[in-house]
Order: C-alpha cells, then structure tokens, then sequence
C-alpha cells in the first residue's frame, strides 16, 4: 500500500534546512533497570493470550545464562533507549566465542508465540533484536541500535561446552526530546485520568529528534501524525520548537509540484519517501496554523504560507465539478481501510483545512486571497451537499456511493453540514457500517462530536476506545486497537503492531477542549 507509481524529484530549500537543523532537540536521559524476572505462557483469556508469571525481582549478578534457554526481564514500563548488559565467565577461561541473542518487546506477544509464524506484509525485520558475539570476558555490552520495549529476552545462541556466563548487569539509558520524564498526576478523575496519563506518556515516547510515528514502527516522521502529536503537546510539553524544526524539514522537502511530502526520513540525511497523500499535504495547512496559536510565532508563518497556500493550489488541480476527482491520480489514506470509498472523506479534509487557510489570510491581512479562498469553500460545500442521500439521511460517497463513518465525520468537520443537522448526524453515524479502523479516524470522529457539542458521545467514544486500552494493561496508546476484536491488525499479524503510536496519543487535547466546555469532572 501507498506505493507511488513514479519517484518525483525533490526540490531541497537549503535555507529551511537549516533552520530544521538548528532546532535539533536537546534530549533528556535516565537510567531504568529491568524490575523483575518473568516467564510467559499460553493463557486463554489473557490479552493476545499470552499470561506474564511474575518470577521475583531482577537482581544482579544473575545466576548462569544457559544455551537456548531465554531470560525475560520485565522494565515495569514503557521505555525507548540503548541497553547496556555485561557478560562475565564462570570458571575456567573463555576458549570460544560467545553468541547471544537480545530480543525486545513492548508487549509479551512480540516475544513469545506469534513471532514464528508471522507471514504479514510487513518486513520481519522490524522485530526488534541483535545477535552480539563476545569474544573474551567479561565484557560489558553496548546494543548499538536505540529500541523501544517493555520487555528484554536474552538467550544464549553458542558457546563452548567449557564455558559458562552470567549476566552481571542489565540497563537501559531512556531517551526523550520532551522537557522531562515525569508525567504528573492527572487533573481528572479515575478513567479519564488514566487515560489522559497514559496520553501523555505515549507523546513523551515518540519525541525524539523529530515527532516519531512509533519509536519502535516506523521510527519516522509523519504528516498526519504530526498534526496530532502537535496538538497535544501544546496541551502538555509545549515544546514549540520541535513543531517548528518538523514543518521546517516539511517545507523543506517538497516535490516538483510543489507537494509537501508525507514521510521523512532523518537518515542518513533527512530526506522523503515517494508518498504524497491528498490528506496529509492538505493538512501542512491547520499544523502550521495551530502552531502559530500557540506560540505566537508569525514570522514562521509568514515564511511557510506560501508552502502551505501551494498545497491548496495542488488539491484545486483534483477537482472537477468543485469534487474531488474519483481517479487513481490521487491518494489519500483516511483510515486503515482498504474497502473505504475515501473521495468524500478526502473533500471534506480539504474543507477542513480550507477554514486554516482563511483564518491565515485574516492573520496576515491578505483580503484578496480571504475573499478567493471563502468562495473556493462555498463552492466546495455547495458541491458536497449533493451528495447528501435524502432517503438514507446520510452522504454517500463514489460512483458506489459507499456510506461510511469517515464520510459524515469529515463533512461535519468541513462545515457542509452544521448545527441540529450535523448532531442529528453524528447520532445517525452510529449505526453505519464502515467503522473506523484505527484512533486516527476515531480522533477526528471525537473532533467532530464535539464541533457540535455532542459532549457526552466524545466522553463515551474516548473511553470506549482508549479507555478499553488502560484497562488492558497497557503504558503506552497502540496504533490499532478494535475492543471487540483486539487480535485485529491491518498487518496480517498483531505482534508487529507498533504499541506506542503517534496517532493514539490525543486523549490529553480532547480532554482538554471537554473540559474547556465544563464536560469533564476533576
């Protein structure tokens, strides 16, 4: 999925560049040590049916690690960082190399019973391990690679049949670019607070040099991501900076048309994928908007509307009859939903993030471009509405005309529908089918709740679907959760789904506006 049929050229702009460099976080470290021995099992009725028995505390010097008999070792909580381990041996000399095995999970299921048969379309490799070849000892070990986990196994792969090791010491050095590790108490009461906690614990894990989609899947920078992550740090850390240094590498990137790309890599050099969605360009728009609301910074939107006033350009290049085209020359991603008709959805996120784009020509006093872009939007609506089925009380969208959450969630968010209608919608949508498949639809399913003050219906969606996750367990929100069905993954596999996911991570801003509106109790 998303791969794009021609690799288009890149346009580097040296100077934003630069600026993206000198923004370059300052990351904060602390040691974390494993706090104790655990073992899994098969258990029905444990999540993902893997059962986690508690074997005491880890303490070192461990006795012997023996070949191909894994060690697992539980940290107690999400962490993303390096791990140090020291290897010593046990009576006579070393007289062969020593290979061993450091496997990581953020959940038990990454390391025991479903990573053998995986067969989904995802790279196995992104299972997280090293294999590590001691040739004397003791030695005390650095995993080059930076991971994130819960959970450490080490298993002995070779040694001599002379020869026996213990693992003298085991540590991780966490990383984060967020102002500090703590995460405080939460304001609101038992639920609610867990969740808003769990929140902002899961945004801590993905600042890094950039906003990371996952620390462990996929380990890069995303646009609709972006905007999420930025929304609730300025609900929590209020690191600015690290907003400006993503849209800087964003408008630093774009294609020959003038695209804003969907994916950054930051190594070897920061440079994009060949992804383009319709979306997440037109999404640069309200990021770069809520960013400068919230840090009061017009020189950067001064310098990066043209960037984003070129995404509009592009999305107008679509359309036809003011719709956009129903033609494979765009794409658009939505949700995680294959058999999603996403046209309309994809018309109402341009809509959506037209209202940025005017609200920015009031900002800069451009009345000319005000006046263009508000009868751009009367038109796009005016052609939406016409695809309002009277007889199902509901839009449909395509030549199919595929009734869908993600078509009703997205014209209420661009306005083509408002007040009682738009509510007496939302309560409609409840019981359609074509549900969405990740937090990332369902955030903006809980926006638009609450567009049209439908403050209990937001409360009871945050619950249900992060609330669900609290109440499995879990230190960090995942990418894909179903509560009905929480072996569903879009991968073919649940065990490579990225447990600490940038798109989950908003229950802390959608708190936030609840309580702005007196709709959540402290």
């Amino acid at each position: 999925m998303f791969t794009q049929n021609e690799i288009t050229k890149t346009q580097y702009v040296p100077e934003y560049l630069q600026i993206a460099h000198s923004l370059s976080p300052v990351f904060q470290k602390e040691q974390c040590l494993p706090l104790r021995k655990v073992r899994f099992q098969k258990q029905q009725g444990a999540l993902h049916t893997v059962g986690v028995i508690d074997l005491g505390p880890a303490s070192f010097p461990m006795e012997s690690l023996e070949k191909q008999k894994p060690q697992f070792y539980d940290f107690g909580q999400h962490v993303v960082g390096h791990v140090f381990f020291t290897l010593e041996t046990i009576g006579p000399p070393q007289d062969a190399p020593i290979k061993i095995r450091i496997s990581f999970g953020e959940m038990p299921c990454e390391l025991f019973g479903y990573r053998e048969s995986y067969a989904g379309w995802l790279s196995d490799t992104w299972f997280q391990e090293e294999i590590v070849t001691v040739d004397s000892t003791p030695q005390h070990i650095a995993v080059p690679r930076r991971f994130a986990f819960r959970y450490v196994c080490l298993e002995i792969l070779g040694i001599s049949q002379k020869n026996t090791v213990r693992l003298s010491s085991l540590h991780c050095i966490r990383e984060t670019s967020a102002p500090t590790f703590e995460v405080a108490t939460s304001k609101y009461k038992g639920l609610l607070g867990s969740i808003d906690e769990v929140s902002r614990t899961t945004l801590r894990e993905c600042m890094q040099s950039v906003f990371e989609d996952g620390p462990k899947r996929d380990r890069r920078l995303w646009l609709g991501d972006l905007r999420l992550q930025a929304l609730t740090n300025y609900a929590s850390y209020k690191h600015y900076d690290l907003v400006k240094r993503c849209l800087y590498l964003f408008a630093g990137m774009c294609d020959a048309q003038g695209r804003v790309p969907s994916c950054i890599y930051l190594h070897p050099q920061p440079h994009p994928d060949t992804i383009y969605l319709f979306d997440y360009y037109v999404l640069f728009i309200p990021t770069l908007l809520e960013y400068v609301q919230a840090s009061g910074d017009l020189p950067t939107l001064r310098t990066l509307w043209p960037v984003a006033r070129k995404q509009i350009s592009i999305a107008m290049s679509l359309l036809e009859q003011d719709m956009v085209r129903e033609d494979p020359t765009w794409w658009a991603f939505i949700d995680w939903d294959d058999s999603l008709d996403k046209r309309l959805a994809a018309q109402g996120t341009f809509l959506y993030c037209l209202k940025s784009a005017i609200s920015i020509t009031s900002l800069l006093n451009d009345q000319d471009d005000h006046n263009e872009l508000l009868a751009l939007q009367h038109r796009l609506k005016q052609a939406s509405r016409k695809c309002f089925n009277k007889e199902l009380r509901c839009f449909t969208s395509g030549t199919m005309q595929q009734v869908s959450w993600a078509s009703q969630i997205w014209m209420v968010l661009g306005q083509t529908i408002e007040g009682d209608e738009a509510k007496a919608l939302l309560l409609r949508t409840e019981r359609l089918e074509h549900r969405p498949m990740t937090p990332y639809l369902m955030h903006y399913y809980v926006e638009a709740l609450l567009e049209v003050g439908l403050y209990e219906k937001a409360r009871e969606a945050i619950t249900k679907l992060w609330g669900s996750m609290v109440n499995l367990g879990s230190d960090t929100f995942w990418e894909i959760h179903n509560p009905d069905d929480v072996m569903f993954s879009p991968y073919g596999s649940v065990a490579i789904t990225s447990f600490c996911h940038a798109w989950s991570c908003t229950p802390t801003y959608l708190l936030q506006k609840l309580d702005e509106m007196g709709a959540v109790t402290h």
